[in-house]
């Protein structure tokens, strides 16, 4: 069911005079009593159960093509990696390698 089929069985119920108790057990705890409650509330200083929207702007749906628009713009961003840092890295570890095998060859042989 529907929060706002719900809340219409709730309305309807509490106008018929049953408590918010007796509410909560006939739904099986599918709304929390303290919501039913807070509803009853509502009922009795306005006539009606009247919730407010949350703050901000309206949720995105997670669709498919939300999805695959995310999908798209992360990877365009990605940075790839240039040919001028490959091989500036690939000569950094020759360098570093035959310095470290020079050392070695010094010390033990």
């Amino acid at each position: 069911m529907k929060s706002k089929d719900l809340q219409n069985i709730v309305l309807s119920k509490y106008q018929n005079g049953d408590t918010p108790t007796k509410n909560f057990r006939d739904l099986n705890g599918g709304i929390g009593l303290r919501t039913i409650k807070r509803w009853c509330q509502m009922i009795l200083q306005s006539g009606s159960i009247t919730l407010s929207s949350p703050p901000g702007c309206p949720r995105l749906a997670r669709t498919k093509g939300n999805i695959q628009k995310v999908k798209n713009r992360l990877r365009r961003k990605k940075k790839s990696i240039s040919s001028k840092t490959f091989n500036g890295a690939r000569y950094f570890r020759k360098k570093c390698s035959a310095n470290i095998e020079k050392r070695f060859r010094a010390a033990f042989l």
